[in-house]
């Protein structure tokens, strides 16, 4: 059964000496009744960003004029930003994140 009152926590915000983490922690496990095991939740949800992660700056993407072999990850993005038509600068400054972020989580599974 969720717990109402939980809202209440939400909105009034942490209590003082409360770290973010902890709040989430116990926002999550107030709203779901103690069914949801934040930690769990997380960690779950961390190997899977991490495994998606590994997939594309890991995976072949074939290779590219100028830059040799390229991962899937930055094949997808170059194909995509130039479909929702960015360029330029704009469109390296996205792709150069993109990549950034998918190797980020692919760090730990390397």
């Amino acid at each position: 059964m969720i717990n109402v009152n939980a809202l209440g926590q939400f909105f009034r915000g942490r209590r003082q000496g409360q770290g973010f983490t902890e709040c989430v922690n116990e926002n999550i496990s107030l709203m779901s009744g103690g069914l949801v095991d934040p930690k769990k939740l997380f960690s779950q949800g961390m190997a899977a960003a991490e495994g998606a992660g590994a997939f594309l700056a890991l995976g072949p993407g074939g290779t590219y004029t100028g830059f040799g072999s390229i991962s899937l990850g930055t094949r997808l993005l170059k194909d995509l930003t130039g479909a929702i038509g960015l360029a330029g600068a704009t469109r390296v400054g996205v792709v150069t994140a993109g990549v950034a972020v998918t190797r980020t989580f692919a760090v730990s599974v390397q």
